[in-house]
């Protein structure tokens, strides 16, 4: 049985009531193009940070962390029967990362970056008799290795109700399934391209960190997630079924190894960083009933997180390397949406 069947409309349907279906069923031949976005500010509100167990006291009236985040693909469809995509190839777009770090308002260090991903096209096909997809890379510079960690689905029908449904019906959802809204597209492969800390004399490991208080990030498979998601359905207007979620979520990620490959040339790369975040907030799903897809997901809320990090840092390049360890609490908003362009 799938995770996320709809309580709600169990009971309306042992009720003899009739309600709305909503499917996942695109013809064969259509194209959808979809853009998945996020944007994520937080405030440092405590922060330590030893070198070889000595504090290092920095000033500074207020520091955020700025994330964006954006990709763009498209689907042509080739089958798709029993509410599950079949067939299908994908064709992704340039992405982007971008990170910033303000300081009392101003930019004094970024990261700007892209996906492995981008320019790529691959084909997706159900295998029924072990229920996996088969991939293969059509066209583009994708990394063979890298095709296993690609979501599949991205129409979020672990979302939807089973069955029919009737306008005021709830349901609970395991939060497992918001990975493949939060994290979309899966592990796309995003790396920076270009590091700037200016004046502001912060290790670029530090920096780079920043890149990881993403939600993209945390929702990877690989991290913890524990918590609430209650959904409702809202009815239907001007086509679009609504569906309401109230999330309260619990992430627990460990970016140790993952960082080391995110770095760049001449680093050092015995790195540790773990995370733990509360994600609260409203994601709003609406499912174009004539079209049998998702219109549109939003998500608007607040994220708190405490990061401990830990890294060998030289000082100078003839310097025997000192430990780094800084721990962070921030907590600020986010916006996450993918929507059909």
């Amino acid at each position: 049985m799938r995770i996320g069947r709809a309580v709600g409309a169990v009971l309306a349907l042992w009720a003899g009531a009739e309600g709305e279906r909503l499917v996942l069923d695109p013809p064969a031949g259509t194209r959808i193009v979809r853009v998945w976005s996020e944007y994520l500010r937080l405030e440092l509100d405590t922060l330590e940070m030893t070198l070889d167990g000595q504090p290092v006291n920095v000033t500074f009236e207020e520091l955020d962390f700025v994330q964006r985040r954006g990709l763009e693909f498209a689907d042509v469809i080739e089958r798709c029967t029993d509410g599950r995509l079949r067939a299908f190839e994908r064709t992704y777009d340039t992405g982007e990362l971008g990170f910033e770090l303000e300081v009392d308002g101003q930019s004094m260090a970024s990261v700007v970056g892209s996906n492995a991903s981008a320019e790529t096209r691959v084909r997706f096909e159900h295998d029924a008799e072990q229920d996996t997809y088969e991939r293969e890379i059509v066209e583009g510079p994708l990394d063979p290795g890298a095709l296993e960690g690609l979501a599949i689905e991205a129409d979020l029908t672990a979302l939807l109700p089973g069955g029919e449904v009737e306008e005021g019906a709830t349901w609970t959802l395991e939060p497992e399934v918001l990975r493949e809204f939060f994290a979309g597209g899966g592990e796309l492969g995003f790396a920076p391209t270009q590091l700037s800390t200016g004046d502001l004399g912060v290790p670029g490991e530090v920096v780079l960190a920043g890149t990881f208080a993403s939600l993209h990030e945390l929702f990877l498979p690989g991290s913890e997630l524990s918590g609430r998601a209650e959904a409702r359905y809202a009815g239907i207007e001007k086509g679009l079924a609504r569906i309401d979620l109230e999330l309260e979520l619990d992430v627990l990620a460990h970016a140790g190894a993952k960082f080391s490959t995110f770095a760049m040339s001449g680093w050092q790369s015995e790195r540790t960083l773990d995370i733990e975040a509360e994600v609260e907030g409203k994601l709003r799903v609406l499912w174009n009933v004539a079209a049998k897809r998702l219109e549109s997901a939003l998500f608007r809320g607040e994220v708190a997180l405490e990061a401990e990090l830990s890294f060998p840092l030289r000082l100078r390049p003839d310097a025997a390397p000192v430990t780094f360890e800084g721990t962070y609490e921030l907590a600020g908003e986010a916006e996450v949406e993918l929507a059909v362009r």
